[in-house]
């Protein structure tokens, strides 16, 4: 079942994969210099996080700032069909000043506490200050990369981030993955969220 069955109307992101997944392990801060240790500590981490920001409201995307940046720790969980559920640290960075965003995402493990090698990068980011953050998305980017499990099977994706900063001060990022996976040559969905932080 994939992990974000609301990609139909716009809405909070509510990390769902980690509700039902997240063991007892304490949260982390995942991304940046302090990479989570397994997936359930991301899966907390991002439940608790995701929480945390349910009721705050989007940024309004014409008050961001014309200047400047700001770097955003996280989380990532997905989906790659049947094969996997897979959960990562994610780190993103927007610039304001070129309205652009970048970054990539780690650190994978899957259900079973197999850790992933490889980097999923995030290019190609736009900012758009004109969205109307009741049905559009403030930010898009590509997420591509391969991922190697432990019996060295490449998983291959090419995928789309679309989210949002939320706050009055634009203090936390949260959106939805969606694209396709190649699985040892097999044809895969690749869906999934995200939440981060400054």
């Amino acid at each position: 079942m994939p992990i974000s069955p609301f990609l139909m109307p716009k809405t909070v992101v509510s990390f769902g994969l980690v509700v039902t997944l997240a063991a007892c392990g304490g949260s982390s801060t995942g991304g940046g210099t302090n990479p989570s240790a397994s997936f359930a500590d991301i899966a907390a981490g991002g439940l608790a996080l995701a929480d945390e920001i349910a009721t705050i409201p989007y940024t309004d995307p014409t008050t961001l700032p014309a200047q400047g940046s700001a770097s955003y720790d996280g989380f990532i969980g997905v989906d790659v069909g049947n094969a996997a559920t897979v959960a990562g640290d994610l780190t993103l960075n927007a610039n304001f000043g070129s309205d652009q965003v970048s970054g990539s995402a780690s650190n994978f493990f899957d259900e079973a506490e197999n850790a992933y090698g490889g980097t999923l990068d995030i290019t190609q980011g736009t900012v758009d200050r004109g969205a109307d953050t009741r049905f559009d998305f403030t930010f898009t980017a590509d997420l591509t990369g391969d991922l190697t499990d432990t019996d060295g099977a490449v998983i291959e994706v090419d995928a789309d981030i679309e989210g949002d900063f939320t706050g009055t001060d634009y203090q936390y990022v949260e959106g939805f993955v969606s694209g396709t996976a190649t699985v040892d040559g097999e044809p895969a969905f690749f869906d999934g969220e995200f939440v981060g932080e400054r």
